[in-house]
C-alpha cells in the first residue's frame, strides 16, 4: 500500500513505514530551537540593520527620531547645529530629524542577545545607551517592522524551509 504526500506540484510517494519516519522527524523538529539557531546565525545582519536604521534616523517603530531634552520633544535642531550640518554632505546634512549617524564605540557596542526560546534582544555594552534612549526614545535600537519583515522573509523563513525540506529528503 502506498500513501501520497502532496507538496506544491510534486508528489512524494512513500510506504507507510516511510511516512512514519517523516512523522517522527517532524515531531523531533523543535521550532524554538531552530529559531534560536537562525537568529544566532543572523546576529551580525541584525546589528547591521539597526546601525542602518540609526544612520537613517529611524527608531524601532520606523518613525523619525527626534530629541527629547528636559522633557520636551524637539523636532528641529538648534540654529548652530543647522548651520554646521548645512556644510556637511550625505546623512550628516539631514536636519529634518536626528540621524544618529555614528561609527565609533557605540556602533561597535551593539550586539544581539538570543534567548533559549528563539526570541532576541538588541543590546549595547556602551554606557551611552541610556543617555541615547533618554534623548531619542526606548525603541532607538529595536528593529523596525520593515527590518523585521526583511529579516524573516529573506533570511529566517528560507532557512527554516530548507530544514523542513531536509526532513522529507532523508
Amino acid at each position: 500500500m502506498r500513501y501520497a504526500l502532496f507538496k506544491v506540484s510534486k508528489i512524494y510517494a512513500m510506504s507507510f513505514k516511510g511516512f512514519e519516519m517523516v512523522e517522527k522527524r517532524l515531531k523531533g523538529f523543535l521550532a524554538k530551537q531552530e529559531m534560536k539557531k537562525e537568529i544566532t546565525i543572523e546576529r551580525a545582519e541584525i546589528v547591521k540593520m539597526v546601525q542602518n536604521q540609526l544612520a537613517r534616523g529611524f527608531d524601532g517603530n520606523g518613525e523619525p527620531v527626534y530629541l527629547t531634552w528636559k522633557g520636551e520633544t524637539r523636532t528641529h535642531y538648534a540654529p548652530n547645529t543647522i548651520l554646521k550640518k548645512s556644510k556637511m554632505g550625505g546623512l550628516a546634512s539631514i536636519i529634518s530629524h536626528v540621524t544618529n549617524f555614528m561609527t565609533g564605540n557605540f556602533y561597535r557596542s551593539l550586539y544581539v542577545f538570543v534567548y533559549d526560546n528563539g526570541e532576541f534582544e538588541i543590546r549595547s555594552r556602551s554606557p551611552l545607551i541610556e543617555i541615547i534612549k533618554g534623548r531619542s526614545g526606548p525603541d532607538i535600537i529595536e528593529l523596525s517592522p520593515e527590518s523585521e519583515r526583511f529579516l524573516f522573509q529573506n533570511k529566517i523563513a528560507p532557512d527554516l524551509q530548507n530544514t523542513i525540506d531536509e526532513l522529507f529528503e532523508k
